[in-house]
Formats: C-alpha cells, sequence, structure tokens
C-alpha cells in the first residue's frame, strides 16, 4: 500500500487577459485548489480524484480518502477596470503536480468567476479540476505534489 498525498498548490498563476488587456499584480488565495489526501494502492492504471467548484468530488475506487479535496477560490486584483463585465475565465496546466518524481496530471477544469469586476477591481474564480495518476507502475511517495495553473481572464 502506497500513501499519496496530492495537494494542488497555485504556486505561480498567471493571469492574461484577453480583447483588453491588464495584466493582475495581485492574486489572493481565498482557499487554495487541493486534491485532498489519499492511499494509492497501485498506480496500474490512470486513475483520477475530480473536485468540482461547488466542493462536490469524487475518486476512482484505487483510492482510500484521508482528508477530502476542496475547489479552489481566487481573488484576482490590480489592472481591471471595476464593474467591466467578464466575458470569460480559462484555467490551463503549466506543470503537472510533482514530488518525489511522480506526477499528476491536472485537466478537465472547471471555472466559476464572478459576472463583473467588483468595485475595488477583483475578479473572484472558483477553480475545481481533475488529477490523474501517470499510470506507469511506479509508486508514489508520501508527500505534498505541488503544479501550476494559469488562470486567464478575458474581457
Amino acid at each position: 500500500m502506497y500513501k499519496s498525498t496530492i495537494i494542488a498548490l497555485l504556486v505561480f498563476v498567471l493571469v492574461l487577459c484577453g480583447l483588453r488587456c491588464a495584466e493582475a499584480q495581485t492574486v489572493t488565495t481565498v482557499q487554495a485548489l487541493s486534491f485532498g489526501e489519499w492511499l494509492s494502492y497501485d498506480n496500474d492504471g490512470v486513475y483520477e480524484i475530480t473536485i468540482n467548484t461547488n466542493g462536490s468530488y469524487s475518486a476512482d475506487a484505487e483510492f482510500v480518502e484521508i482528508s477530502a479535496p476542496q475547489e479552489g477560490i481566487y481573488d484576482i486584483e490590480d489592472g481591471f477596470t471595476p464593474f467591466d463585465p467578464v466575458a470569460s475565465v480559462n484555467i490551463s496546466q503549466l506543470s503537472a503536480l510533482t514530488f518525489g518524481g511522480g506526477t499528476f496530471q491536472m485537466d478537465t477544469f472547471q471555472e466559476t468567476h464572478s459576472a463583473n469586476v467588483d468595485a475595488g477591481g477583483v475578479v473572484r474564480v472558483t477553480v475545481g479540476g481533475t488529477a490523474n495518476t501517470s499510470g506507469n507502475s511506479t509508486p508514489y511517495v508520501d508527500g505534498t505534489f505541488n503544479g501550476t495553473l494559469r488562470i486567464q481572464i478575458n474581457f
């Protein structure tokens, strides 16, 4: 039996703006995206843990839960015009969740965001997604797996 601690943290966040570009200076983590802590019995196939933007989650039967995942909530500010409508937000993986040589790919991202920039120039983005094992039969070591996501805000 192998114990894997799977926690996705936004170590570095790039915020890009679409049609009108204003680069964010500050990202405040209200609640860090976390895929929780799990025991992993084997890595003989691609298995997944999914966290939704409403806090619900699921995991393949190859995992035994130690602590629950949580959606990420981020306030992105500076450079945005108050009350401007937010057209869309795109989330992508810049680097996989890694620790001790093991990796989990993140994909199938979900997001919800405020419809407009608030009076203080802040856009709140809630992030969910899926973490997938490598499936290469190499056991995962016990530790915190960190990765990097890009949040792109389009006006």
